[in-house]
């Protein structure tokens, strides 16, 4: 399942994210999507990160929220990631 600029796309035409933020933030999902299929060690930290980078540019994609929880899984964290999700990312 691939990331569109159109899934960020909410948010830049709100005008909150310009377009080229907004592929970044497409880039980080797909390399965290890679990074989760491919699962070897280290990939879900770096996964966890693009994620994050992705939040901070489109604070309620959900793809980035989804995959931020797989991720979590993976590194056996899911409290911290249920405590991040309610808390909100900042």
């Amino acid at each position: 399942m691939a990331c569109t600029i159109e899934d960020v796309g909410c948010a830049c035409a709100a005008g909150r994210v310009s377009p080229a933020l907004s592929a970044r933030a497409c880039l980080c999902l797909q390399r965290a999507g890679a990074l989760l299929a491919r699962g070897w060690e280290g990939d879900a930290t770096y996964a966890l990160r693009d994620c994050d980078t992705a939040l901070r540019i489109a604070p309620r994609h959900t793809r980035a929220l989804l995959w931020r929880i797989h991720a979590f899984k993976q590194l056996d964290q899911l409290r911290v990631g249920a405590a991040s999700r309610r808390g909100g990312m900042g």
